[in-house]
């Protein structure tokens, strides 16, 4: 029988410009979804019917966490990304992509590690009568699925 359980979830954020984040899978409480970005294959078929398949490198991936606007996940997001983008707009990109990650699911055992995390743009913020989701999809360099 296979178990999971959301809340058990782990997940770490840490940059060298805003700190680290800790969280568990209550407090990102829309989800997360870790998308792979690379085909690692491509087939050409020739003119006489041979197949060419090809192995095309790379480990892309993005990275979207749903949450509160209100909550602190999104607070730390939004001071990560302000940092970020104001030091590459002086000029500084040298932590522009140097965000990093992991998400572990110690029920199933599987790890993600995400290394070269940038961010993309602040989500649309909805101004209701009740607080909204929102989610931030951040582009990542390196993922690692174990």
């Amino acid at each position: 029988m296979f178990q999971y359980s959301f809340a058990s979830i782990q997940l770490s954020f840490t940059h060298a410009l805003a700190g680290n984040f800790l969280w568990n899978g209550e407090q990102a409480n829309g989800g997360v979804t870790i998308a792979p970005l690379t085909d690692h294959t491509d087939q050409e078929t020739t003119p006489d019917g041979a197949v060419i398949t090809n192995f095309i490198p790379g480990d892309s991936a993005a990275f979207t966490v749903t949450t509160q606007q209100i909550s602190a996940l999104h607070a730390f997001l939004i001071g990560w990304h302000n940092a970020c983008v104001t030091a590459a707009k002086l000029g500084d990109l040298s932590d522009y992509n140097t965000a990093a990650a992991i998400v572990r699911d110690p029920i199933s055992g599987r790890t993600h590690t995400m290394q070269g995390i940038a961010p993309s743009k602040i989500p649309d913020t909805p101004y209701n009568p009740k607080a909204q989701m929102l989610s931030w999809v951040l582009k990542v360099s390196n993922l690692v699925t174990e």
